[in-house]
């Protein structure tokens, strides 16, 4: 029995213009992260592959991205029948953004507190990654589940504000985990939010 290959199935060549959004946002984030900030890039290898020293709170964002990166290969690849070479970045697009939301939520709401960065590089750089998980916007979708879902991960930023908005290094045992459980809860809540956003999208291709 032979096996039969397409090439299709490694780049699709489409003619929906939404297909190919992923060229111009991907080179837009490698040239901020390549060109113009490579020490961010360095850092991500850096802490990805256990390099540096990390807080406590990143092995839930590891397990995390990997956690959705997985089920976007698998609902990009697999339901919706993307190509590989789309299926790919649309999922690395989807880690990465879910990233950059809670740190630049977490940077801008810590603006005039001493907590965070909001110097342009940082902001541009967490931008530049949101806009890359756009590379899958065809497959957004705004329903009831993830209204919820959104307005809810708004509602524990505000109590952890209400809270005094504590930080994992304070020097306060109690302070610390209750900084450390708002982090964690909202770290992860990031991810499960580009996962909800993209989950609900109807087949856009005919089965082959």
């Amino acid at each position: 029995m032979g096996i039969s290959f397409r090439w299709s199935s490694i780049l699709e060549i489409s003619r929906d213009w939404r297909d190919w959004l992923f060229v111009p946002l991907g080179v837009q984030f490698a040239y901020v992260n390549l060109v113009l900030y490579p020490p961010y890039i360095q850092f991500i290898i850096q802490v990805g592959t256990f390099q540096r020293h990390v807080n406590p709170v990143f092995p839930y964002t590891w397990g995390s991205a990997l956690g959705l990166f997985a089920y976007a290969i698998w609902l990009f690849r697999g339901r919706y029948r993307a190509d590989w070479v789309r299926s790919v970045v649309y999922s690395l697009g989807l880690c990465f953004a879910a990233t950059s939301l809670f740190e630049i939520v977490w940077q801008n709401v810590g603006a005039g507190q001493g907590i965070g960065n909001q110097l342009l590089e940082g902001e541009i750089i967490n931008l530049s990654a949101i806009a890359f998980g756009l590379s899958s916007v065809r497959f957004w979708r705004l329903n009831v589940p993830v209204l919820a879902a959104f307005n809810l991960y708004w509602m524990v930023w505000l109590l952890w504000l209400a809270d005094g908005y504590p930080q994992t290094y304070n020097a306060n045992s109690d302070l610390a985990l209750q900084a450390t459980t708002f982090n964690v809860a909202l770290k992860v809540a990031s991810y499960l939010l580009f996962a909800l956003v993209v989950g609900f999208a109807p087949n856009p291709r005919p089965a082959r």
